[in-house]
């Protein structure tokens, strides 16, 4: 069986989308999502989907969850309609990310095993997507030390978080 995990930066007031695109860029947190996707599925909705380069992500297994409107025809692209299709077709992918947006965080939230999350020590005042929030069933198993990204001077730290039961 699959094990789900919402994968998201966010912004103070849980911001992660901003005008199409993330609010911010940090070079180390593009490479620590490379690391802990790569070889996995991932799960995306259409807006996501628009922003990666040539509409997927190498080296992954690419399902995109778009109840209506055109996705991005790419090779290793899936489609699904719903939550039961993106479940019923990675039941048996082990580690399955779950990378945005708004809505499909929404959507996988009840049935996600964990939760990584770069906390950006910001705000965003022009943000129009924002992370679900997260109620007193998850707590933190992992918090690292709080960083600098050097180009943007913006501080920030990866938490993961746990459903108890």
């Amino acid at each position: 069986m699959a094990t789900y995990t919402l994968i998201a930066a966010v912004g103070e007031n849980l911001e992660i989308g901003q005008g199409g695109n993330q609010p911010a860029y940090i070079s180390e947190d593009l490479k620590h999502f490379k690391e802990l996707t790569m070889g996995h599925t991932v799960i995306m909705g259409r807006h996501t989907q628009l922003t990666l380069p040539k509409g997927r992500l190498k080296g992954r297994r690419n399902i995109v969850m778009s109840r209506r409107g055109q996705i991005i025809e790419a090779e290793g692209v899936e489609r699904v309609y719903n939550l039961r299709e993106a479940l019923s077709l990675t039941y048996s992918d082990g580690e399955v990310y779950i990378i945005g947006g708004g809505q499909v965080y929404k959507d996988f939230l009840p049935i996600a095993n964990r939760i990584v999350l770069t906390r950006i020590a910001s705000r965003f005042a022009e943000a129009d997507t924002f992370f679900p929030e997260i109620g007193k069933e998850w707590q933190v198993t992992e918090r690292t030390q709080e960083q600098t990204d050097s180009p943007s001077g913006l501080k920030y730290w990866y938490e993961t978080l746990v459903r108890q039961n």
